[in-house]
């Protein structure tokens, strides 16, 4: 697996320790069995070019999807990796995401539109998530509370940028989030 041209690779900050990368959308951040372009194998040949040997240690210490953009946290050691994942643990990173929402001929929102969405998620058939309310929760053993604050940030021709701030990192938080409110990304 190759991972994309070098010239490419977005480092916003390097030490010892940590590297911090702006992934592009369109590669994962880890190998993946159907993925030819992960961000981690990218790194990796940037450190053997830029050392002349592979990394002894290089984790993620978190991961976007895809189709995401935005920073990616590596680990160059296991205790900086500690450290980070501590930090990630006790929610004292704060994530913030611009998504665009598709706007339903009906748009009840504005620029001064905000609120929090709360539920539990769960996974249903073929990977997809739903929202569900403290009331069918009985049902769904495997269901994780979810919490997200959101505003409106610009209105656009068939679109909605929105200002997300997820407190709680589940897998497809945002997205079920924005379906449930009734603006799919």
């Amino acid at each position: 697996m190759r991972g994309p041209p070098l010239d490419q690779l977005c480092i916003v900050y390097e030490d010892r320790k940590i590297i911090v990368v702006d992934k592009p959308t369109g590669m994962t951040t880890v190998k993946n069995k159907s993925e030819q372009l992960d961000l981690t194998s990218c790194l990796s040949e940037y450190l053997k070019i830029k050392t002349g040997r592979y990394p002894k240690y290089l984790t993620a210490c978190n991961r976007l999807d895809r189709d995401t953009s935005g920073l990616v946290v590596f680990a160059l050691n296991k205790s900086s990796a500690v450290h980070i994942n501590r930090q990630f643990e006790k929610r004292e990173v704060e994530k913030y995401y611009l998504a665009l929402g598709v706007a339903s001929e009906k748009v009840t929102l504005d620029v001064s539109s905000s609120g929090v969405i709360t539920g539990y998620l769960v996974e249903t058939k073929k990977l997809r998530f739903d929202l569900l309310d403290r009331k069918d929760i009985a049902s769904q053993k495997k269901s994780v509370f979810s919490k997200t604050s959101w505003s409106v940030k610009r209105l656009l021709d068939g679109f909605i940028v929105f200002d997300l701030r997820p407190e709680t990192g589940r897998t497809h938080q945002l997205r079920v989030h924005l379906k449930y409110l009734g603006y799919p990304i």
